[in-house]
């Protein structure tokens, strides 16, 4: 698992959960080494993307603004559109059939 698909597992569970313990999360997140979130969740805090007092950690205010515009909908690793992007594909490719 690369450390992008690392951030974006944790980004998921902060933005699920009002406010996690760190042993919760690293719980949820049993798949990935208990090291590796301890990082994320120290970077996250350092850039201002989570708040964490040494116990609790939750989404920064930062964090849900962006969420809650929909800033944060990267496409899949894969290189396959999101669903807006399906749904604007296939009105243009509509729209250019239409005579």
């Amino acid at each position: 698992m690369s450390t992008h698909d690392i951030e974006l597992a944790v980004i998921r569970e902060l933005l699920a959960e009002p406010r996690w313990s760190r042993v919760g999360l690293k719980v949820k997140l049993e798949h990935i080494d208990p090291a590796v979130i301890d990082g994320v969740i120290v970077t996250f805090s350092i850039e201002g993307l989570c708040d964490f007092d040494g116990l609790a950690v939750q989404a920064s205010r930062c964090l849900r603004w962006l969420h809650d515009r929909g800033l944060l909908n990267p496409a899949p690793r894969n290189g396959t559109p999101d669903a807006a992007t399906i749904d604007r594909i296939l009105a243009r490719s509509a729209e250019g059939r239409r005579v």
